[in-house]
């Protein structure tokens, strides 16, 4: 609710009421900002565990909540640039500026931006997912990578940076 909420309000602020264009950015996004932080959650396995604190890390156990962590952020990612080219694209103004041709190259800018945005918590996770399905066990390695990998605000910081450059490039 932390991403959605707010999200969602600003989006019927801004458009009036909530379509299936703000469904499926909103989601995308928060599915996306949630995928991050799985792998934040488990940076605290040890402790929660010890602590009998239920977080997924702990119910799912650290390997399997890594890997669908992983794989929420490549489904989510996608669909999030989908749905941010296919908004813009939607304002009347947009593509009479570009003209045909210069749709499909804004479309492949709103995936740069994502990508670009997304970069860091992308690698990051590619890589604790890499080591989580190489190990065996929910192991102190796997909770080593997690720690030298893992830096959440970081990560929450260059994703939305990425879309608000984005949105500031859109809007000018």
């Amino acid at each position: 609710s932390a991403f959605a909420v707010p999200f969602l309000f600003l989006y019927i602020a801004a458009r009036g009421s909530l379509d299936l264009q703000g469904v499926v950015l909103i989601g995308s996004f928060s599915v996306t900002a949630y995928s991050l932080e799985y792998a934040n959650q488990a940076y605290d396995f040890t402790e929660d565990l010890a602590a009998g604190v239920a977080t997924p890390a702990v119910r799912l156990g650290l390997r399997r909540s890594l890997r669908l962590a992983f794989g929420m952020c490549a489904v989510s990612l996608p669909l999030l640039a989908f749905s941010l080219a296919y908004l813009a694209l939607s304002r009347p103004a947009v593509p009479l500026a570009l003209g045909e041709g210069g749709r499909w190259l804004f479309a492949l800018g709103a995936v740069g931006a994502v990508a670009a945005g997304y970069f860091l918590p992308l690698r990051g996770l590619a890589r604790i997912s890499r080591e989580a399905k190489a190990a065996d066990s929910d192991s102190r390695e796997l909770v080593a990578t997690v720690h030298r990998e893992c830096n959440y605000s970081l990560w929450q910081a260059s994703g939305v940076t990425g879309l608000a450059g984005f949105a500031l490039v859109l809007s000018s």
